[in-house]
């Protein structure tokens, strides 16, 4: 009889491109404070992202991976250098009030084109949390403000953190998605 195989998901890659990204975020060098080492969060297989802060998680999004997945299928690139551009502007130290309402009308558009990718168990309720924040940060300001650190250790719920939790999640989620997917 005839036998039918299913095709590749877009999204996934072969061992060597597993190992070029592997590679490319090990080789990533940052200047002095501004992140931690990231290569020291791979674990040794090289298929997993490890003990990553929310700090290292907002680097690895707006900076590193945009850069690093340009191997992957145009779509997949741009979708999630849109989402990595969105936390950028998100959590910048001054915001525009009609770069706010811009964003408001984008979020939707890149978890939909995100949505088209990737498959439905992927998607849960912290990544729908992006949808919310950049109507918060209207409300409330800049996600970091110098007067507010007592502010975040005291009440962390009442706080633009959440934004940082989203991108954290957000993060370990496609990175650790893309090396371990075959």
């Amino acid at each position: 009889g005839k036998s039918y195989s299913v095709p590749q998901a877009p999204y996934t890659m072969d061992k060597a491109q597993k190992q070029a990204l592997c590679d490319f975020i090990r080789s990533v060098k940052s200047p002095d404070g501004f992140a931690s080492n990231i290569a020291t969060h791979i674990t040794i297989d090289g298929c997993n992202l490890q003990g990553l802060k929310a700090h290292d998680c907002h680097i690895l999004l707006q900076r590193i991976l945009p850069v690093a997945i340009r191997i992957m299928h145009k779509d997949i690139y741009e979708a999630l250098a849109e989402l990595g551009k969105f936390f950028q502007q998100l959590c910048s130290k001054t915001l525009k009030v009609d770069v706010l309402h811009r964003m408001k009308t984008e979020i939707p558009i890149i978890l939909c084109k995100l949505e088209k990718i990737f498959p439905p168990f992927f998607f849960n309720v912290m990544l729908h949390l992006a949808v919310h924040l950049p109507h918060e940060a209207l409300l409330r300001g800049p996600v970091l403000k110098a007067k507010d650190s007592r502010k975040q250790l005291k009440y962390p719920h009442k706080t633009s953190s959440r934004c940082y939790i989203a991108l954290a999640y957000a993060v370990v989620r496609w990175a650790n998605f893309f090396m371990v997917i075959s």
